[in-house]
């Protein structure tokens, strides 16, 4: 049952590599495919140990040796020692990057939308400000338009 349980505890923080990782991904805002080029760090079009190695440690994440191996090996589904492309999005479907960016205090893709919005009704805002300033100076330059013609007649007789 000691094994078990180790076991257990082993893979539920291997599954927390994993949603880090993700939510790498997504603070960054880079696609699954995105992520697997930029954790393949040698170009080779597969991630080998050595790779991950060097992309978690750019992204200022420390896994001893053992945990790394663990993670590679929950990613390498057929045990060639390297992650495929195929494999990696399998494992990223995985992933529950939300959690882990709530836990951050970053915010997911809801709030990020109302952020959007926000933004949107702001712009909205300056639209108005600048129509209303445009009418303002269409009123003015109406008025002083009105105000030559009457000079101009004045002039004239």
């Amino acid at each position: 049952a000691d094994s078990k349980e180790r076991t257990v505890v082993e893979d539920r923080k291997v599954q927390g590599y994993l949603n880090m990782v993700a939510a790498a991904l997504v603070y960054n805002q880079l696609s699954v495919k995105e992520g697997f080029k930029a954790f393949d760090a040698d170009g080779d079009k597969q991630i080998s140990l050595n790779d991950m190695r060097v992309s978690l440690s750019e992204l200022e994440m420390t896994l001893s040796q053992e945990d790394l191996g663990r993670l590679h090996a929950k990613l390498d589904t057929d045990g060639d020692g390297y992650v495929s492309a195929v494999e990696w999005e399998q494992g990223m479907s995985l992933a529950d990057y939300s959690a882990v960016l709530l836990s951050v205090g970053t915010k997911t893709e809801e709030s990020r939308d109302a952020k959007q919005q926000e933004a949107m009704q702001e712009l909205m805002k300056q639209l108005r400000k600048a129509e209303e300033s445009v009418k303002e100076g269409q009123e003015k330059l109406q008025e002083f338009e009105k105000r030559a013609k009457e000079a101009e007649e004045r002039l004239k007789g």
